[in-house]
């Protein structure tokens, strides 16, 4: 029951990361940029549709994650609850990615340099996920090889 719980929630936050990009793409510029040096200049722009690739690869890997929890742990519900919940992290981290590159599309339509931004926030997402990895992989069962 509590995996049902937890794949209604990681559905829902799906369709969160679907609405974000498409409530976005009504205020964004034609025109954005998609990609930064190491710098912080931007080398590449892009269609505002480029950012529907964010929750349509969340969708992908939700739908790839719903399967092995309903196929391949069909007799194990402790191991379906954490696959259910590592989906569930996997599309908040999704989500949260694409709230900054949505940021960075409005701020960064001008053409400046985003000045040292991606760092920060690439050690911070490492570290959540490495926590978040960290406390999922003690809780599964292990092979039995």
């Amino acid at each position: 029951m509590k995996s049902k719980k937890i794949f209604n929630l990681s559905l829902v936050m799906l369709g969160l990361a679907f609405l974000i990009v498409i409530i976005s793409l009504v205020f964004m510029p034609d025109t954005v940029p998609i990609h930064y040096d190491l710098k912080g200049n931007i080398d590449n722009y892009g269609s505002k549709f480029l950012f529907l690739i964010m929750p349509t690869s969340a969708l992908f890997i939700w739908f790839i994650f719903h399967l092995i929890a309903k196929f391949a742990f069909k007799d194990n519900e402790a191991n379906q609850k954490q696959i259910y919940l590592a989906s569930a992290c996997t599309t908040f981290v999704f989500i949260v990615l694409e709230i900054i590159f949505s940021a960075l599309a409005f701020v960064n339509s001008d053409k400046k340099p985003i000045d040292n931004l991606i760092y920060p926030i690439l050690n911070v997402a490492l570290g959540i996920s490495f926590i978040i990895i960290g406390n999922f992989l003690p809780k599964l069962t292990k092979n039995k090889l």
